[in-house]
Parts: structure tokens; sequence; C-alpha cells
């Protein structure tokens, strides 16, 4: 007959050993995010500042041409 302490270690087995808990998960997956969106962030920022860049050189072209 089992004891309740085996009866508890079995319970306990259903698990992998190795598996986070839920909260270390949610954890990760919310710095993953963040890690993500911090770099597609930088994207833009870099994407746009060419862009202004651009515009300015274009505009600058243009008065030249106008004057």
């Amino acid at each position: 007959m089992a004891t309740s302490s085996e009866g508890d270690r079995s319970r306990d087995n259903i698990a992998p050993l190795d598996a986070d808990p839920p909260f270390l998960v949610d954890r990760h997956i919310t710095y993953r995010l963040r890690q993500h969106r911090c770099q597609m962030d930088n994207k833009l920022s870099h994407f746009l500042q060419g862009l202004e860049s651009k515009c300015t050189c274009g505009l600058m072209l243009l008065k030249l041409g106008l004057t």
C-alpha cells in the first residue's frame, strides 16, 4: 500500500523535471517580446532618420533648382 509521501511523489512527476514554472515562461515571453519590440523600434527609427535626411536633401536641391 502506498504511503501519502509516495503518492505525492507520483503526482509531482507528472510534469517534466526541466519544465519551467508558468511565471518564468511568461517572463521569458515578455522579455523576448520586449526585446523584439525594441529591435523593431530601432529599425523604424533608423528608417525614419534616413527618410528625413533624404527629404531634407531633396528639398535643398529643389530650393537650389528654383532659385
